[in-house]
């Protein structure tokens, strides 16, 4: 009988990506282990490690560690920030 050799496994369309690579507001740190979509750790520019999927970060739907939408929404609710002025 004839032994069959193993092929190695390919890694069709996977992409690899780098520690230090910048992406949106985050910098990639390393992949992490997942049962199913890819994970990456963060580092936001805040200074906060997070964890979140690699394809979220890549399309601009996860931008940062959640410090970002908190300055948004903060900006957002002040209107002119001058309301404990002196002449207001």
């Amino acid at each position: 009988m004839m032994e069959t050799a193993e092929k190695p496994k390919q890694n069709y369309g996977k992409i690899e990506y780098h520690s230090g690579q910048k992406m949106n507001r985050v910098v990639f740190l390393e992949e992490v282990e997942s049962d199913k979509d890819r994970r990456g750790k963060f580092l936001c520019f805040c200074g906060n490690e997070f964890i979140a999927f690699i394809h979220s970060v890549k399309s601009n739907v996860t931008k940062s560690c959640g410090c970002y939408r908190s300055q948004v929404m903060k900006d957002r609710k002040t209107t002119h920030g001058l309301s404990r002025h002196p002449l207001y």
